[in-house]
């Protein structure tokens, strides 16, 4: 075709030629004429209506017109579009040579029509490899495509969310890093769990994104084939014995700009006719058939109708289509919307009952340490009389020590008079001799006498001594008794004195460490108070955002509110009834839409109220941790620190 738009002439033949008398049906005789100027077929002004890819299927479109094989604007299966469209009075034109030369194409429009040829010929060789596929299979991969739209969208908007949360984490951990000049072990948890949570969302999407997109490149290159497939099929059924099987003019013939060489050879080598030349300097031209007969006024106008009533028709089917497809994605989003919030909503209240079991395990404990408490304290009480009792004995003992110290003294002293008694003996038993010596001397004959008063005064007075002597040594045995007994009951004091002592150190340690427990407790409520005060910013964050993303999707489809509330009850009774208003589909069509978005209304109902009564044991919770939260040294305190981290993010995203 490009081969042939190249070698005609400028200038039309006459218009006597487009009767169907000047256009023999059947070979007829070679006559010699003249050679007469080549035929130039008019094109529209726009450039871009030369070449048109389209579909191989005739429709009509607007005009009147069909679009595909046997279209009546005169373009082929490919869209090659003609100035040959039937309306009142156009058909193909053939000018007279006195009418002028008619307006030639400029080498802009030639160059893109050979580079659209080119491109075309290039994708209808590029198809041969590609695989067609079944309608079942084919039909497979967009319900594929389609079932992955949704998920798509929800994979972004899960990313965008957890993006602002690692954003938020972020910025609360530098701000505590400024505040406190390090990084608390809990922020650095919160924001690795937002960075683990932000990259599997990413690898979520990306895994949803590489599915659509090879779905996407196998039903493209399904198409591809399919079309490449009926290019090759429509050339090789193209009438090549009449002219409008080369130009797409007529309105039975359906030529492609995409011939081979090879069959517009044969073609022509089966046309060729040897009269005289329709074309000026043309050699081979085709004999043209006649023309077919004009339409009629009548059946253009109805023609006209019927293509206008089809494309609103179509347009109207577009966008019921289209609005279906949306309200079943948005069905799918809000059914997967529900599962997770489901799913979210088991959590939590496997949360809850996780934290009941923990405050009554701490109720308990607080229990059992309230009991031990009242044991150390009656142990303390029995310690402390028996610490009294005992400073009484240490008191009684002192006073007994006392005494027999002065009963020691004494008889220290006394021993002291005894020893000086002896000497005084010795002493007077010394002049005793004396004097007996001088008794015996002076008085010999009284010896005797003398001897027998010795011997008496010698035996008293050492039966006197021996006395003394028992009565000293039994003393010194009865106080060395004493005193062996009272060191005895000293060191039994001084061990008892050693393990009250020892018992009142680990009561000291033990009040220590309740001291420094009822601090720590202290502190964790202060910090469960903080972190329950951010739960509630940011659930009021949350459902703000919830309320603002339902006002801006119902101000962006012009959705009516019917209710001055700004709740999501009511954004969602507004979406139900602009969803229940759709038009141009069948009866059997809208009333199941209906039905199904009552459905769903009444699931969305049912979330609020699950969601309302959600908040209302989760705002009960709180007011009975509130009350159940220790405030004494001995209640109940957990081993390791809870992390409402994860548990604020959960109910976030129950709340959203």
């Amino acid at each position: 075709m490009n081969g042939v738009r190249r070698f005609l002439g400028g200038i039309t033949p006459p218009a006597s030629a487009t009767s169907s008398d000047d256009f023999p049906e059947s070979d007829a005789p070679p006559m010699p004429q003249a050679a007469t100027p080549g035929l130039a077929i008019r094109k529209p002004k726009s450039p871009s209506s030369d070449y048109g890819l389209g579909s191989p299927i005739g429709s009509l479109n607007g005009n009147g017109s069909v679009n595909g094989g046997g279209s009546l604007n005169g373009s082929n299966g490919l869209g090659l579009k003609l100035n040959g469209a039937v309306n009142g009075n156009s058909h193909l034109a053939l000018s007279s040579p006195g009418a002028g030369p008619s307006r030639s194409r400029t080498p802009a429009q030639t160059r893109d029509a050979l580079l659209m040829s080119l491109l075309a010929s290039e994708a209808v060789v590029d198809a041969r490899d590609y695989p067609v596929l079944d309608a079942e299979e084919l039909d497979e991969l967009k319900k594929e495509r389609d079932l992955l739209q949704p998920r798509l969208a929800a994979a972004q908007r899960t990313l965008a969310r957890e993006t602002k949360m690692l954003a938020a984490a972020q910025n609360l951990s530098r701000l505590n890093a400024s505040t406190t000049g390090q990084l608390p072990l809990t922020s650095g948890t919160t924001l690795a769990a937002a960075e683990a949570r932000v990259d599997a969302a990413q690898r979520a999407l990306w895994k949803l994104k590489e599915a659509s997109g090879d779905l996407g490149v196998r039903i493209v290159q399904h198409q591809a084939a399919v079309l490449g497939a009926t290019v090759r099929e429509l050339e090789e059924a193209a009438n090549p014995d009449a002219l409008d099987a080369g130009f797409g003019a007529s309105l039975g013939g359906s030529a492609s700009p995409l011939m081979s060489p090879s069959s517009n050879a044969s073609s022509t080598a089966q046309s060729r006719f040897d009269g005289p030349h329709l074309f000026a300097g043309h050699a081979r031209a085709l004999a043209p058939k006649a023309p077919r007969a004009r339409l009629g006024t009548q059946e253009l106008a109805a023609l006209e109708s019927a293509a206008a009533e089809l494309t609103q028709t179509r347009e109207e089917m577009r966008i019921i289509v289209d609005e279906l497809n949306r309200a079943r994605d948005d069905l799918a989003a809000m059914e997967e919307e529900r599962a997770r919030w489901e799913e979210e909503r088991a959590a939590v209240l496997r949360e809850r009952d996780g934290w009941e079991d923990e405050r009554a395990t701490w109720d308990d404990e607080r229990a059992r340490w309230e009991d031990e408490r009242v044991q150390v304290d009656e142990e303390l009480a029995g310690r402390d009389e028996e610490r009294a009792r005992l400073d009484e004995e240490r008191a009684a003992w002192d006073a007994e020590r006392a005494n027999l110290e002065e009963e020691r003294a004494q008889l220290l002293s006394r021993s002291g008079d005894a020893a000086q008694d002896q000497a005084a003996w010795e002493a007077e038993r010394a002049g005793w001799a004396a004097e007996k010596a001088a008794w015996l001397a002076e008085k010999e004959g009284w010896a005797g006498e003398r001897q027998a008063l010795e011997a008496a005064a010698g035996d008293a007075s050492a039966g006197a001594a021996a006395a003394v002597a028992l009565d000293l040594a039994e003393e010194r045995r009865a106080r060395a008794e004493e005193k062996a007994a009272v060191e005895k009951d000293r060191a039994a004091w001084e061990a008892e004195r050693a393990t009250l002592e020892e018992q009142i150190a680990e009561l000291t340690i033990e009040r220590a460490g309740f001291a420094q427990e009822r601090e720590a407790l202290e502190g964790g409520r202060e910090a469960w108070a903080q972190e329950r005060e951010q739960l509630l910013d940011t659930h009021a964050v949350e459902l703000d955002d919830v309320r603002g993303s339902l006002r801006r999707l119902i101000d962006a489809h012009q959705v009516p509110l019917f209710a001055r509330d700004n709740s999501v009850a009511a954004y969602v009774d507004a979406l139900d009834r602009h969803l229940a208003s759709g038009t141009g589909a069948s009866p059997e069509e809208v009333k199941e839409w209906e039905g199904k978005l009552a459905q769903e209304a009444e699931k969305s109902a049912a979330l609020a109220a699950e969601l309302e009564a959600a908040r209302a044991e989760l705002k009960a919770l709180e007011v009975r941790l509130e009350e159940g939260v220790p405030s004494t040294p001995t209640e109940a305190r957990p081993d390791n620190p809870l992390s409402f981290a994860t548990d604020a993010e959960r109910i976030v995203s129950v709340l959203q």
